[in-house]
């Protein structure tokens, strides 16, 4: 009976550690990095360290301020994007396809508290 009783515990013990290291069901985005994507720009922003990401020529650069001839318009469309790592241009040809549609329409944003106006 008692060898019985530990080990139930001790598998209790383990279905609870197991599920604590899960995300939650509702939680897609766990674990990966948010970004801010701009199709009409091509550029990527990153509100925790504050830097957009953008195609130079031949690599991306991450910067505070975008270079000039490289503008973000006031309601530019923008997209969220999560992404598994810090890399999210990795899959820059598939979000030039799959948000082209978004590159023409004006967007109003609403204001949102932390989030550094960046035009």
């Amino acid at each position: 009976m008692t060898v019985m009783f530990v080990t139930a515990v001790l598998m209790s013990a383990f279905a609870i550690n197991t599920a604590a290291a899960q995300p939650p069901a509702h939680a897609k985005a766990y674990g990966k990095h948010k970004f801010y994507y701009y199709p009409a720009a091509n550029v990527y922003y990153d509100a925790t360290p504050k830097l957009y990401y953008y195609n130079n020529g031949s690599v991306w650069s991450g910067v505070s301020v975008l270079p000039p001839g490289m503008i973000i318009a006031n309601g530019a469309p923008r997209v969220i994007i999560y992404h598994d790592g810090p890399e999210v241009w990795y899959d820059n040809k598939v979000h030039v396809v799959e948000y082209k549609e978004y590159k023409y329409k004006p967007v109003k944003y609403k204001k949102q508290k932390n989030h550094a106006k960046h035009h």
